[in-house]
């Protein structure tokens, strides 16, 4: 039985708001075979991939760290103590002008089926907001997401009822509490609370009422900015940036565009940060968007398109096109931790960093670098770290994250022997403003390629000589690609990690392996990971190998996994050698002939299996709920194995 249209979680519960519905699916048992099925929900067409984290552990490394004290704990904006699953969920902000980000947390919700529901339910959101259209990074749908945490930034005035639905295997639950009131920036910005620049003195597109002032100078523009105010530069006209452009102004505000026709253009004429957010004299700045601009740092050696100069929040960078920069993006943690160590007191970690649907390209060392909490990283092109051989480095680290949605991205091209994804954390016994872990991250939907580097994405400590501590992570239907000096496409040195409706595409691979499960060096031994339904794949000679596990990594489990080399030699699907233990190992399969839709595939969706595949109807019964599509597991009499289902 399929549940179709989901159970709605504001507002629309039997037409009772905090109301509470359990809903029992056909008959689903993880313990034997699943003849429920959860319903795949759709927008406009567009499936939604399914996603979810979860929490409530406690593995080797102990409970995560206290939050900081200047960051007042939110109270759920919904929650229900009845059924089989009580939800809880928080909501970020429920009102602001437009274009509003907000951010989804439902990590305190628990299940009566399950110790570990941030990796083994699954949560489902519409956001109610269906012209927001679709990521031209995947061609999902914008107004739909999946997992306990998730993000969305609302650009239409209006008052939206977000849905959420929970599904455990068993039982479908939902409640009803609240909505996300979005203002007209028409109205929040009218008459002289907006000015527009122009270098031309063309005035054409500009709000009425709106200041107006003619400039060349990027300096010029923000330094008009002030409480509750719109900056907008005028489209198709370029700036100079010869002294960096400062925002540090309380919020709302806004730095964007008017006018038809390209983004404005800013160019930095001397290594310089083209635009700074905050000061030092400013830990309490928030509430701000830049949205719709080109920053090109022109090639310098030491410029930023974006940084942070002290403690911001609620900051959206929206379609942002920064390319040939030193680093691209920067809100690094340890500066607010010499801030505050230096006179500066007050300054807290980024929370609510939003960076949703920009470019960042041609970068000579980051494309990105930052550590927050709340963080959402939504839809982005990042790109080419190599342009200064021998100081590119990772196209995104995190030194940090506290809750955090990477998804709907595309990441490529990076520095060799760097990586694509670089997630690490403070590191253990450390005292800054992001604590000692990094935790609650959801890694969804992305396109991953590899290039000349050993490994593509790194989850765990910067090096072997590190206590870095990564914990409570869910990797889920991304595509990996290799580059000819792909080794490994993902590392785990973490605990709590679940990688599941995983592509991994190693053809052309130095040395095809798709994962490797391991400690770096001072750092826990990987605890409670899980590896299920993930497609292995070499189109190359060699061997191929899909999971590395090596001792002291401790309760493994690798099940309905497919590892298919045509022409590969000395394959296998799980090497473990090295003797981790205890580990689960079942349900998986070898093949050179897995059936797929193509029988050289090199797109995500080539890889779909077939009637004839031997993967159907194989696999054994786990908590994952719908497939790298978004289908709903299983279909036939058991699980498939494997990221697709048929």
């Amino acid at each position: 039985m399929r549940v179709g249209k989901w159970c709605v979680l504001f507002g629309l519960v039997s037409g009772a708001c905090g109301g509470v519905e359990v809903r029992h699916a056909a008959s689903a048992n993880l313990s034997g075979k699943v003849s429920g099925s959860f319903g795949t929900p759709t927008d406009a067409g567009v499936s939604s991939f399914g996603d979810d984290v979860g929490g409530n552990t406690t593995g080797a490394q102990g409970a995560p760290p206290k939050a900081d004290a200047s960051v007042a704990k939110p109270k759920p904006t919904c929650s229900s103590a009845s059924g089989a699953i009580n939800l809880s969920l928080i909501v970020s902000r429920t009102s602001g002008v437009a274009p509003l980000s907000v951010f989804f947390d439902a990590t305190a919700t628990t299940a009566k089926g399950t110790t570990r529901p941030f990796h083994d339910l699954e949560y489902r959101w519409d956001f109610g907001d269906k012209a927001s259209g679709t990521w031209s990074t995947t061609s999902l749908s914008r107004n739909l997401a999946t997992g306990p945490l998730a993000a969305h930034v609302f650009e239409t005035p209006g008052t939206y009822t977000v849905q959420l639905t929970v599904f455990d295997g068993h039982d479908t639950a939902s409640a009803g509490c609240a909505q996300v009131t979005v203002t007209d920036p028409e109205v929040v910005f009218a008459g002289q609370n907006t000015t527009c620049f122009s270098t031309s003195g063309n005035f054409t597109g500009c709000p009425a009422g709106a200041q107006q002032m003619q400039t060349a100078s990027f300096a010029t523009v923000t330094g008009a900015a002030g409480p509750g105010r719109r900056l907008l530069m005028r489209r198709g006209e370029s700036w100079d940036a010869a002294a960096t452009g400062l925002l540090k102004s309380a919020g709302p505000g806004l730095l964007g565009a008017f006018g038809s026709g390209a983004a404005p253009i800013v160019r930095a004429t001397a290594n310089m940060e083209i635009l700074k957010i905050s000061s030092q004299e400013t830990p309490g700045f928030s509430d701000v968007r830049v949205m719709d601009l080109e920053l090109d740092g022109l090639g310098g050696a030491s410029s930023l398109g974006v940084s942070a100069g002290g403690g911001a929040n609620q900051v959206t960078l929206l379609r942002l096109n920064i390319h040939d920069a030193h680093s691209g993006i920067n809100f690094d943690p340890e500066a607010l931790d010499y801030l505050n160590a230096h006179g500066f007191p007050g300054h807290v970690i980024y929370d609510q960093l939003a960076i949703v649907g920009c470019t960042v390209a041609k970068s000579g060392s980051y494309g990105a670098y930052l550590g927050a909490r709340r963080f959402a990283f939504l839809g982005n092109v990042i790109t080419d770290t190599t342009v200064s051989p021998g100081m590119g480095q990772h196209l995104l680290r995190a030194t940090g994250l506290d809750q955090a949605v990477i998804s709907d991205n595309s990441f490529s091209k990076t520095e060799a022997l760097k990586n694509a994804l670089k997630l690490h954390a403070p590191g253990a016994g450390t005292n800054g403003v992001l604590g000692a872990l990094s935790q609650q991250i959801l890694i969804s939907d992305n396109h991953i390629a590899g290039a000349d580097n050993d490994w593509t994405v790194g989850l765990g400590p910067q090096d072997a000589s590190s206590d870095e501590r990564v914990r409570d992570v869910v990797i889920e239907r991304n595509w990996f690609t290799s580059g000819a000096g792909t080794q490994v496409a993902l590392m785990i040195w973490a605990v709590e990690v679940t990688v599941r409706n995983n592509i991994f595409d190693l053809t052309g691979a130095r040395s095809s392996t798709g994962l490797v499960v391991e400690r770096r060096g001072m750092e826990p031994a990987p605890d409670q990971i899980r590896l299920l339904n993930n497609t292995f794949y070499s189109g190359s000679a060699g061997a191929l190998t899909g999971m590395v596990l090596r001792a002291p990594a401790m309760n493994v489990t690798a099940e309905n996994n497919l590892v298919s080399g045509p022409t590969a030699s000395g394959s296998m699907v799980v090497d473990n050698s090295a003797g981790a233990a205890p580990v689960v190992l079942s349900n998986n399969q070898l093949t050179t002939s897995a059936g797929f839709a193509k029988a050289a595939p090199s797109g995500a969706a080539d890889f779909k299996v077939t009637a004839s595949s031997p993967a159907i109807d194989v696999g054994t019964a786990v908590p994952v709920y719908s497939d790298f599509a978004g289908a709903s597991r299983p279909r036939g009499k058991a699980f498939d194995l494997g990221a697709f289902e048929l």
